[in-house]
């Protein structure tokens, strides 16, 4: 009976571990051009599921840049109004094209990725974010 509940114990603990995803981002981008690519790394395979990757601006996340929903062969995209995004979609690669960006658009940016389909539900850990830092034009 001890090894039954010793058992039953550990389950739960290793089924929530299995159901974060990890991200990296670069931690700091420098943009002279008005322009950059901040590419999210997942340690999730993106193949055959259907998803949501997003690009969040704030400490708070608060400001959605942009998103893409659907599966790996028929992404579809959407743009907050302020920013110039597109999406690159690959197998455990999300990468955000941001252009015309402004100086005032410096922050952190936090990459977000959920797996909608097949269940269970599954979303990434918060990484550290990437700074994109604006420089003036001269």
């Amino acid at each position: 009976i001890l090894r039954l509940l010793l058992a039953l114990n550990f389950f739960p603990s290793i089924q929530v571990a299995e159901n974060k995803i990890l991200v990296k981002q670069s931690p700091m981008l420098v943009v002279n051009d008005n322009e950059v690519n901040l590419s999210c790394k997942y340690t999730y395979n993106l193949f055959s599921k259907e998803f949501r990757a997003s690009l969040y601006k704030g400490a708070d996340s608060a400001v959605e840049v942009c998103a893409v929903n659907g599966n790996h062969s028929h992404p579809l995209q959407s743009t907050n109004k302020e920013f110039n995004c597109t999406v690159k979609v690959g197998n455990e690669t999300v990468t955000f094209y941001l252009q015309d960006l402004y100086v005032n658009q410096t922050d952190i940016y936090f990459c977000k990725l959920e797996v909608l389909y097949p269940p269970p539900y599954i979303d990434n850990e918060k990484s550290n974010g990437t700074i994109i830092h604006v420089k003036d034009e001269e």
